[in-house]
C-alpha cells in the first residue's frame, strides 16, 4: 500500500507500507467448509474440543483487497 508522509512545510514523500488485520476480525471457519469455528463467545465444541483439533479443523480467512473499504471500513 502506498502512502504519503508529509511535513508541516508541505513536502511529501511516498512510503511503501502495509496494513495488518487482527485475526479477531477475520472469519474462522471449518476447513473446506463454512461452519463458524467461533461464534459469539464460544468455540464450536465439535470442531474445537481442544487446541490441537481446532488448529487441524479450522481455517482463518485472509482479507482480499476488495474487502478493505466495503466490509471493514478501512
Amino acid at each position: 500500500m502506498t502512502m504519503s508522509e508529509c511535513t508541516t512545510g508541505g513536502s511529501c514523500q511516498t512510503q511503501s507500507t502495509a496494513v495488518v488485520m487482527d485475526a479477531n476480525w477475520r472469519w474462522l471457519h471449518s476447513l473446506g467448509g463454512s461452519t463458524n469455528c467461533y461464534t459469539g463467545n464460544e468455540w464450536d465444541k465439535t470442531l474445537c474440543p481442544d487446541d490441537a483439533s481446532c488448529a487441524k479443523n479450522c481455517a482463518l480467512d485472509g482479507v482480499p483487497a476488495s474487502d478493505w473499504t466495503g466490509t471493514y471500513g478501512i
